[in-house]
């Protein structure tokens, strides 16, 4: 080859190799954002937009739908992906074409891209993050088939339509012939063991969970009483086959019939109800990004799908790139405390306020993690103090700080806390006085004591909370009523925040024992259903008027109290209980999906 042709050789291959640096060029990252949502893009702002409007639609949508408003306290972070070639790494499966995921202080929306075939999914994917947060506790046979049900959802300014046929899962189920399973077997799947390599199982799932909700609330034989029959299985406490009896007269033979009928059907209802200004955009604005913050974003991302290792590799490498950011620690802390290792994450979280990190939760959890419950420690007071100064909003901070100053007997700053707490929800209004009128009794100040427990028993409506604001209302007239100058009677302690007289028994030994636990939470509720359908029994609760699902992982070493005394070889009847209100003793950490903890103290108040 002649010198000419060499350096015409060497011009095409350095060509070439800076094409292919071009084209491997990492896009530029953007956010767009309105008032519930984030949204990511690789580079793509119109499609990044389309996605936000569509989703506050669908947002407000469901909320009319379901008459629920969402508690969402952040924005959901939705990430847009330019296909799946970019979307695969990411993926929680081969076969996915979006997924929600839901972390400990963030939701996850993800895509591989924004087209009429992801539409549909993207409805499905966020109705099961919109029944997360109205606290729905549907079988996962229905929470599949509402959210599919509800994926075909069409706005126009006047109306939604939702609960078209769905080609696939009929055609699914008439062909599938014999392998369409009995609806007992559908209704035994639940968060434990619905994951399956059987990707026929899953289907069938989907397509059985679809068409069973699609006959039960849009099939003109059932939807008129569908309402009675979602009330008593939205929150997960009786028993599906039970229901249809109550409901509808079927036994599982007679629901099996009704259904294999349905499917064969030529034609199908769909809902329709009248809405106004469904069409309108949502307001959004475009941020662009730091050069750390999609980096971080996407090792997030690996750390939510379960990809600890892959995002640990991430962090160590943003955090050499970029040593000042404390975001960095604080994904660092939250992957630790995800996998419920409460040492690993400390350090995390105090880098993290050593960088002046900005997240409130940071100092709360530092308070949690560091801090003894009972002793006064300065910098446990500025850890939550910071945390309330970035986020005032924060409840649970504001929470811990009045439980840990009345423990501190610090009673005036309690009451600081308690008067900057803002509008007290009525549900809410019995616990809160309660607290603000121990604080006031303990300081002497009886009148303004008197005054806050009787606005406590004017909200309260349930036994417990009655009793405990009686009972405080008569220590405090006993106190005012004695010697001026004497204190609170010396034979109290409070436990957060609560009096109680000491009583030295196996069942004070044992719940002081408990309560040392790292993340020991103490509830009062009423045990209605004992559900022993799964691999682990779970007490079914109500708990301020929420559902309560306490799993009983260690039936051994479960602590019983009646009267007042531990009771040794207690049994429980599976099924409905009769009514008992009860303190709960249990642990979040650990807890399996779809559950709120381990149950590890039950105390039966007489």
């Amino acid at each position: 080859m002649n010198r000419r042709l060499q350096h015409v050789a060497l011009f095409l291959l350095l060509a070439a190799c800076a094409s292919v640096r071009l084209a491997a060029k990492e896009p530029d990252w953007i956010q767009v954002r309105s008032e519930h949502f984030e949204i990511y893009s690789a580079g793509n702002e119109s499609k990044a937009r389309q996605v936000l409007e569509h989703l506050e639609r669908v947002h407000r949508a469901y909320e009319q739908l379901t008459g629920a408003k969402l508690p969402i306290e952040k924005r959901v972070r939705v990430l847009l992906f330019r296909g799946d070639a970019e979307y695969r790494e990411y993926a929680p499966d081969r076969f996915s074409l979006a997924y929600y995921r839901g972390a400990r202080n963030r939701d996850y929306i993800v895509l591989a891209d924004f087209d009429s075939r992801t539409e549909s999914v993207l409805n499905h994917e966020y109705f099961h993050l919109f029944s997360r947060h109205a606290r729905f506790r549907f079988p996962v046979w229905l929470e599949e088939g509402l959210a599919d049900v509800y994926s075909t959802l069409k706005i126009t300014g006047r109306e939604l339509s939702y609960g078209y046929p769905i080609a696939a899962h009929l055609r699914y189920l008439n062909e599938s012939g014999g392998r369409r399973a009995p609806l007992s077997q559908i209704f035994a799947v639940d968060r434990e063991n619905r994951n399956t390599a059987d990707r026929d199982a899953t289907t069938r799932l989907y397509a059985q969970g679809w068409a069973l909700a699609h006959m039960t609330f849009l099939g003109a034989e059932m939807r008129e009483r569908s309402d009675r029959f979602l009330s008593m299985v939205r929150d997960g406490s009786t028993d599906v086959l039970a229901s249809y009896r109550a409901v509808y007269g079927l036994d599982a033979q007679s629901l099996d019939e009704r259904l294999n009928d349905y499917i064969r059907r030529r034609s199908f209802s769909f809902g329709r109800v009248p809405a106004q200004g469904m069409d309108t955009r949502a307001p959004t604005e475009l941020l662009s990004l730091e050069p750390w913050e999609a980096p971080l974003l996407l090792a997030d991302l690996l750390a939510v799908t379960g990809n600890r290792e892959g995002a640990r590799a991430r962090y160590d490498g943003i955090a050499a790139r970029f040593p000042l950011i404390p975001e960095v620690e604080e994904s660092r802390a939250d992957l630790a405390l995800e996998a419920g290792d409460r040492k690993a994450a400390l350090p995390y979280l105090r880098e993290a306020a050593r960088k002046k990190s900005r997240n409130s939760m940071v100092y709360l959890h530092l308070a949690e993690l560091a801090c003894d419950y009972s002793s006064a420690n300065p910098d446990c007071k500025a850890w939550v103090d910071e945390a309330l100064r970035l986020n005032p909003s924060n409840r649970q901070a504001r929470d811990w700080a009045v439980g840990y100053l009345l423990n501190t007997h610090d009673y005036q700053g309690a009451i600081a806390y308690l008067r900057a707490a803002g509008p007290v929800s009525a549900a809410e209004a019995p616990e809160f006085f309660h607290k603000l009128s121990y604080a006031h009794y303990q300081l002497r100040q009886f009148e303004e004591a008197r005054t806050a427990v009787r606005r406590g028993l004017s909200h309260a409506n349930k036994p417990e909370e009655i009793a405990r604001l009686s009972e405080l209302e008569r220590h405090i007239a006993e106190a005012e009523h004695g010697e001026a100058g004497a204190g609170p009677p010396s034979s109290g302690r409070v436990r957060q925040g609560v009096p109680e007289d000491i009583v030295e028994s196996d069942a004070d030994r044992a719940i002081e024992a408990f309560l040392e636990l790292d993340g020991a939470e103490i509830s009062s509720a009423v045990l209605d259903f004992m559900d022993c359908s799964g691999a682990r029994p779970i007490a079914l609760m109500k708990a301020k008027g929420a559902p309560l699902r306490l799993v009983i992982d260690r039936p051994n070493e479960l602590v019983v109290i009646r009267g007042g005394a531990v009771i040794q070889d207690h049994e429980f009847a599976c099924g409905k209980q009769a009514p008992a209100t009860v303190f709960a003793g249990f642990l979040r950490e650990g807890a399996p999906e779809g559950s709120d903890g381990l149950l590890r103290i039950l105390s039966f108040q007489q």
